[in-house]
């Protein structure tokens, strides 16, 4: 798997046992998960610039995500004379929605609370 540390302001990380679902379940196959993001092999198409919601799971804990989509590659395999679209794709937190504390969440989003940096100085 291609890591891009020169365009990544933190790392991701592979976690076992996270399920995502966008449209049904299991249709979503999270590759890896950072403060900011995560990247995902989809069963369908997606385009930049979209948002989409999603609900993540690990180990009984839940928390639904908006993201946008900030970079796509398609890929299409042939099987049994019939033709199979699935898409590896970036996308970035918008928000994040949750009940309750617990799990891999408090890992990720309690950095999250702690806004990145914005390229533009404050105001004196």
């Amino acid at each position: 798997m291609a890591t891009h540390p020169s365009t990544r302001r933190h790392g991701r990380h592979h976690i076992d046992g996270v399920v995502g679902t966008l449209k049904s379940p299991d249709d979503v196959e999270v590759r890896n998960i950072g403060l900011y993001g995560m990247a995902l092999r989809v069963d369908s198409e997606l385009e930049v610039g979209e948002n989409h919601f999603l609900e993540l799971q690990h180990r009984g804990h839940k928390v639904s995500v908006e993201v946008v989509v900030r970079w796509v590659v398609i890929h299409r395999k042939a099987e049994r004379g019939q033709v199979h679209t699935f898409c590896h794709a970036g996308v970035e937190f918008v928000d994040i929605y949750r009940d309750g504390a617990g799990g891999i969440w408090d890992w990720i989003l309690v950095s999250r609370a702690i806004q990145r940096p914005t390229d533009v100085p404050e105001a004196s």
